[in-house]
């Protein structure tokens, strides 16, 4: 069988990309001994042209001295913690199946030295993936539907006790329009809008089914993604409302990571803090709250309030003494 030969410009490029960086540099001996191993000798005029068209095409190759040494590397698009970064994101996310995550920490994978690559420590998966294998095909889709203002077509699923899809509406297609596409707790949701109910919604991209793109176009409505984010909490939509808490001042941090460090503080001591939120109430809000038992507590709105009483009255009668 014919073996056929890479071109020079392959090689001397191959060789930079895998064995170069701004600490390991390659010869002008170097380059040329990985073009005679691969089968296609060169001298060094001939690497200095090659090296040369590169540079001239915006593929960065630079020439540097140092230390009693020279040569050449290759200046790769990801440091090692920009790739480390990354590839974690893909190892985090919920909305990537297994194959997805593999196949993109590979394309990053790509882009770094083979040095580089040997000290990068091991990756932490998350067990909860999902089994569906198009989150990336399906959002690829959506992009252009969002630009255009295009109506999209879909089923909308829950998963049983069983592990079996359950579509709601009885299996029934949604007709709406997407405005964003947006990330939170490592799942995917699709904003969208409903003409019927003339409102927004987001939709687990991962729980969309048959995703068709039609050809009509909506005439558009006025949307402010920081304004809708505002109305939702972990991506479940309710009302805007102010909440006011009194929290312990060992929660400080905890505070902040949620919701920012631009929300209003009204009073703090040694012991306590007051902090008005502007946020969505939700069950998710709910349940957020809950978690910290006396170390967060509700003063406003009274609607909250009562909520809360109705939760603490049930959580009573279920768990009463027998």
């Amino acid at each position: 069988m014919k073996t056929t030969i890479p071109s020079l410009d392959i090689l001397i490029y191959q060789a930079l990309s895998r064995h170069s960086d701004p600490h390991h540099l390659l010869s002008m001996t170097d380059l040329r001994a990985s073009c005679d191993l691969a089968g296609h000798p060169a001298d060094r005029r001939t690497v200095y042209k090659s090296i040369a068209m590169m540079k001239a095409a915006g593929i960065p190759i630079l020439f540097v001295r140092k230390n009693g040494q020279q040569g050449y590397y290759l200046k790769h698009p990801f440091s090692n913690a920009e790739a480390l970064f990354l590839m974690n994101a893909c190892e985090e996310s919920s909305a990537l199946s297994l194959h997805e995550t593999d196949e993109l920490i590979a394309k990053i994978n790509q882009f770094l030295p083979d040095k580089k690559i040997s000290q990068l420590p091991p990756l932490s998966r998350n067990p909860a993936k999902t089994q569906q294998r198009d989150i990336l095909k399906e959002a690829e889709k959506l992009l252009p539907a969002i630009a255009q203002n295009r109506y999209v077509e879909f089923r909308y699923f829950d998963i049983t006790v069983s592990k079996k899809k359950k579509y709601r509406r009885e299996n029934q297609k949604y007709r709406l329009v997407p405005y964003a596409l947006v990330s939170d707790g490592g799942r995917y949701y699709v904003v969208f809008y409903s003409d019927k109910h003339q409102s927004f919604a987001n939709y687990r991209l991962d729980k969309m089914d048959t995703i068709v793109i039609n050809d009509e176009s909506s005439e558009g409505v006025p949307f402010s993604l920081p304004d809708h984010l505002r109305t939702s909490f972990h991506m479940y939509h309710g009302s805007a409302q102010t909440v006011t808490a009194v929290f312990d001042s060992s929660m400080s941090s905890i505070v902040f990571d949620q919701f920012g460090e631009d929300i209003l503080i009204s009073k703090a001591d040694e012991h306590t803090f007051t902090a008005s939120i502007r946020t969505a109430v939700t069950p998710t809000l709910v349940s957020w709250f809950l978690q910290f038992y006396d170390k967060a507590v509700i003063k406003r709105p009274k609607s909250l309030i009562e909520e809360y009483q109705k939760i603490a009255h049930c959580i009573l009668n279920t768990y009463k003494d027998e």
